[in-house]
């Protein structure tokens, strides 16, 4: 009677450890798949963030491609202009010196009768203050 009571109970709790082992795997499979999951998205996270990056890198380096072109377009049309600008700028100093020279001769001839001129307008000019002077005191 021993022996069959303890078969009974070794029996019961197998069918009790096999059962809970049985819920207990059940339990399991959905953890593990919601992890799979969980790392699945964070895969496809990381991909996408390293796909944003590359193409954030990608039109940086582009857009200073883009500047360095321009950058070295604009001293390149730069040098061509004044290249082409000097011969023009050269010839137009040729011929506006001998006008120059011409004006400053002129201006060195007159330059006696301004003075003359300045001189007889002060003298007027004190003159008229004289005269007002004398009118206001009068």
């Amino acid at each position: 009677m021993k022996v069959s009571v303890i078969s009974v109970l070794a029996l019961a709790m197998a069918m009790f450890y096999g059962s809970e082992a049985a819920s207990l795997t059940k339990r399991e499979v959905p953890d593990v798949m919601g992890q799979v999951e969980t790392l699945t998205k964070y895969v496809e996270e990381l991909t996408n963030l390293v796909k944003t990056s590359t193409q954030d890198l990608m039109s940086k380096l582009k857009a200073e491609e883009l500047n360095s072109k321009a950058q070295e377009y604009i001293k390149s049309s730069r040098s061509q202009l004044e290249e082409n600008l000097k011969p023009i700028a050269d010839n137009m100093e040729s011929q506006m010196k001998p006008l120059i020279e011409s004006l400053k001769a002129q201006a060195e001839q007159w330059q006696p009768m301004a003075d003359s001129l300045q001189t007889s307008m002060m003298d007027m000019w004190k003159s008229l203050m004289d005269s007002t002077k004398s009118l206001s005191s009068a």
